[in-house]
């Protein structure tokens, strides 16, 4: 496995795009009655200004279309060839080869100088770049032009521009008042302009200066002075600003200054001024190899005054003028390894306090961190074993100062098949380690499954016997012992039985399933800290008993399952219209002789009434040792238009009552909106709740969140509060976006699949 090539930052790289249509143009042409962009642009639609595409046809009449190689070739209608070498050419002039095809009124030609020019304009083809141009001069020896008033035409990448005067030879070019757009004819919704470019050639790197970005014909954003290259290699420099306002940090301006230090590493250093906050600076370390991918990145404050004051009204005290010193600062790594069958990746994160990253992260994703993790994996892949090393820490905020760590785990894995059979081995080994802040507890983890399955499917229905013998072994610190043997058995029988209706347009289907499992385990372990927490409890925990929630936990087993699967499937719309699925479980525990004990039901039912419209409901009573009964029930509709998401859920004795309602609707072409409300009943609090806009035009989009979520306090835990917020985001497609990253925040916590609440406790 290679990792791909380090790549440029994409502020440095956009300004590239006007370059490449200048450095291309060697031969130039003729004003239009109409701009050269939109004689060139086809509407998939005449009523819309938007939705279209540039067509080479619309050109391919005038006969100046042709992609041969070889010798130039030269039509007219009049030639006029005088002795001194001075010849004029008029009449639907067509100059044609090496890949360029120039058409133009009049030509005059001195073949002793090598002079070609067009005083009547000219219109020009060169590869996948169209351009006309007022005048021009070629001077064919010296391989340099001059051209005025040029309008040119990416073809494939879409860019279209102006430029007043250019002037090129075999060392540099030289471009006065150049803009450029990615927005189609008669739209100007932004454009990148700069009084005056310098390519050289030599090195392929470009002097830009008083470049400003235009937004509806407004400026800005100016620059006075800009460097940068035309290829994919990266320069030293002075990268685009950024500015942010927002009530955490008022009005802040950054400035990235970006360091190639050589080809396969660099080195971004962002100093920001804020008018709210202190001043901060941040640092952004690549490196890229053929088998490896590393970043560094960090950021400091030197003090935090509004942090400072905030804590110490959490601890409801006054702070001394020169009592700590406020820093506030972030470190983290992130390392990713492919090479062969071999992976690894590390991530790796140091920070001052909780809130760090809530106050300086990259995005509003960031608010949802509720702790740290440091994680570093090894692991080779095989086609039938495998082995993995792993090292993992995590730090809750809620209790900062304690931490739960295995230093290490090593893995072994393997798959094999005998015939019918199927056999797996899971070894592992770990040192898992617990501090509370008053202490550190470490124990020695030793782990091993052995399994022998032999499943069976048919038409009419499937079996499957599976026998897996697990042994763990604990050594705590205090040299406190324990084993334990213990093998699950677990027997998995289906049958299907069908039936069509009268009219042959509807099958009735009904599939008993009875699972058996059968799981002695005594001495449950005690030391069960590091590794455990319990599965959030569907149909399934009812359905398949036998689920574990982690290595560390195992309960004892002996039980059977018993549901029916009813199914009214539609054979004309190709779905399955209306599906029940009822379970019982009963458990029997110890020397218990009847079954009763802990016994657990539920239902599950599921409607969709049409390809957009479904809805699914359930309930649960005892599906497993941790909960007592859960209720929930899901709707979906979906359209192009409009799109809604809901569910709702109710479990004991977590006390867990929450909802969720995702919803988008499309008001016309270029208006959305979008919204989400994740609430907390018991609490009486949003979890993450949002509301917005998207407008998207033909080239550029913008888009306004109000956004109300929990913020984990280090202090007042119980105390849970509620960081409420306006955020801003305006893309400018093919150049580069400016404000919050708000369409990620939207789309991640879209929930397609199944319900996934977020518990409050």
């Amino acid at each position: 496995m290679q990792l791909t090539q380090l790549e440029c930052k994409t502020r440095s790289v956009r300004f590239s795009l006007l370059v490449v249509l200048v450095s291309a143009s060697v031969l130039n042409v003729q004003a239009e009655e109409k701009p050269l962009a939109e004689s060139l642009w086809k509407y998939e639609d005449p009523t819309r200004s938007c939705g279209g595409s540039y067509d080479i046809s619309l050109i391919e009449t005038q006969g100046v279309v042709d992609s041969s190689e070889g010798e130039a070739r030269l039509t007219a209608d009049r030639a006029v060839v005088r002795l001194d070498g001075e010849s004029e050419v008029s009449g639907n002039v067509v100059l044609k080869g090496r890949g360029a095809n120039v058409s133009t009124p009049f030509l005059r030609l001195n073949s002793k100088g090598r002079i070609l020019q067009t005083p009547d304009g000219a219109t020009m083809v060169h590869n996948d770049i169209v351009l006309t141009v007022d005048q021009s001069d070629i001077r064919v020896d010296e391989q340099s032009f001059d051209i005025d008033n040029a309008q040119f035409v990416m073809l494939n990448e879409g860019y279209r521009g102006t430029a007043q005067i250019f002037s090129a030879d075999d060392s540099a070019v030289e471009i006065e008042q150049a803009t450029i757009t990615w927005c189609p004819p008669v739209v100007d919704s932004w454009s990148l302009g700069a009084k005056h470019l310098r390519i050289d050639r030599t090195t392929n790197m470009v002097v830009a200066r008083n470049v400003r970005l235009n937004l509806w014909n407004l400026p800005a954003i100016y620059v006075p002075y800009a460097r940068f290259p035309i290829d994919n290699r990266r320069a030293s420099g002075i990268l685009l600003p950024e500015y942010e306002s927002d009530s955490l940090h008022g009005n802040a301006l950054s400035v990235p200054i970006y360091f190639n230090l050589a080809p396969n590493f660099d080195l971004t250093v962002t100093p920001t001024l804020s008018t709210k906050r202190n001043h901060s600076i941040a640092v952004e370390f690549r490196h890229l190899s053929r088998t490896s991918k590393s970043t560094i990145t960090g950021t400091y404050l030197p003090s935090d005054h509004v942090y400072k004051n905030y804590v110490a009204e959490l601890l409801r005290q006054s702070l001394v003028a020169d009592e700590g010193s406020g820093k506030r600062w972030l470190v983290e790594l992130q390392h990713d390894f492919a090479m062969n069958r071999w992976v690894a990746d590390v991530e790796y994160t140091l920070v001052s306090d909780t809130d760090f990253q809530r106050d300086y992260g990259e995005s509003l994703n960031d608010l949802g961190q509720v702790g740290l993790s440091r994680i570093l994996r090894l692991w080779r892949w095989g086609s039938t074993t495998n082995i993995g090393l792993e090292l993992e820490r995590y730090d809750p905020f809620q209790f900062w100062g304690t931490s739960v760590e295995k230093l290490p785990e090593v893995v072994f894995g393997w798959e094999e098949q005998f015939g019918p059979l199927q056999s797996r081995a899971d070894l592992s080994w770990a040192r898992l380690a617990h501090d509370d802040g008053l202490q550190v507890r470490s124990i020695d983890r030793s782990y091993g499954d052995f399994s022998l399955s032999l499943p069976l499917s048919t038409s009419w229905g499937h079996g499957a016997v599976e026998v897996v013998q697990s042994s763990k072994r604990y050594e705590s610190s205090d040299e406190s012992v324990l084993n334990q043997d213990f093998r699950t058995v677990v027997l998995d029988l289906g049958i299907a039985f069908d039936r069509m209706d009268s009219n042959g347009s509807a099958v009735h289907s009904l599939e008993p399933r009875l699972v058996y499992v059968r799981r002695p385990v005594e001495g449950q372990s005690e030391f069960s800290f590091s590794d455990f927490g319990p599965i959030s409890p569907t149909i399934a925990s009812l359905v398949q008993p036998h689920r574990t929630a982690s290595r560390d936990w195992t309960e004892a087993l002996d039980a059977v399952s018993l549901s029916v699967m009813m199914r009214f499937n539609n054979l004309g719309r190709g779905r399955s219209i209306v599906s029940i699925l009822p379970v019982v479980l009963l458990r029997r525990d110890g020397d218990e002789t009847d079954f009763g004990l802990d016994n657990g039901w539920g239902i599950e039912a599921t409607g969709r009434f049409s390809s957009e419209l479904s809805i699914v409901g359930f309930h649960l009573r005892n599906p497993d040792r941790w909960t007592t009964q859960a209720t929930g029930i899901a709707f979906k509709y979906l359209k192009p238009l409009a799109d809604v998401n809901f569910h709702v859920r109710h479990e004991q004795p977590r006390d867990l009552f929450q909802s969720y309602l995702d919803t988008s609707v499309a008001l016309s072409q270029k208006w959305h909106l979008y919204g989400r409300v994740n609430y907390e009943w018991n609490e009486r609090r949003h979890i993450d709740s949002f509301v917005g806009f998207e407008y998207s035009g033909c080239c550029i989009e913008y888009r306004l969140l109000w956004r109300k979520s929990l913020r984990y306090e280090f202090f007042d835990w119980e105390n849970l509060r509620s960081r409420t917020g306006i955020y801003f985001e305006i893309s400018l497609t093919g150049l580069t976006s400016f404000g919050d990253n708000i369409s990620s925040v939207i789309e991640k916590g879209r929930r397609k699949g199944n319900w996934k609440p977020t518990f409050v406790q």
